[in-house]
């Protein structure tokens, strides 16, 4: 029996899915972390600009820097929604990705039981096959009925 099982090949195919499901998380994980990274630099750019329009304020300022910082901040704040709509997205994939990848695991998992088990059958059934032939020498050695002897 030394081609593989049906179930071997399903076995190592189920590897190979979840192998490609744990990438694609990966994958997404990485993406996440940088939308992330991307959306807390935006906001602390944000932060930024309001401290330094309140101390520039206080001082005086151009009337021309003035209406910049009125321009520039509110298109500041439409990026960081916007990029708090792609880490909602970036949320929602891996969250799926993460359920696709479960499922191929225990997909993979109960396939390799499975093949265990059948392994583990066939080792008992070839121990019996073996047990059976050598009682059966035994028996004929005892009786005599050995057809080479010495």
């Amino acid at each position: 029996m030394n081609q593989p099982s049906v179930l071997a090949t399903l076995c190592e195919l189920a590897r190979n899915e979840t192998g490609r499901a744990a990438k694609q998380l990966g994958q997404l994980q990485s993406a996440r972390q940088q939308a992330l990274q991307q959306q807390q630099m935006l906001t602390g750019y944000h932060q930024d600009y309001q401290h330094f329009l309140q101390q520039k304020i206080m001082p005086g300022m151009s009337l021309n820097r003035w209406e910049d910082f009125q321009q520039f901040i509110p298109a500041l704040q439409r990026a960081i929604q916007l990029q708090q709509h792609v880490l909602q997205q970036g949320e929602q994939q891996l969250s799926q990705a993460q359920r696709h990848w479960q499922q191929k695991k225990q997909r993979q998992n109960a396939l390799q039981t499975l093949l265990e088990r059948q392994q583990q059958r066939l080792r008992l059934e070839a121990a019996r096959r073996e047990q059976k032939q050598t009682d059966e020498f035994s028996a004929r050695h005892f009786r005599g009925d050995v057809l080479c002897q010495d």
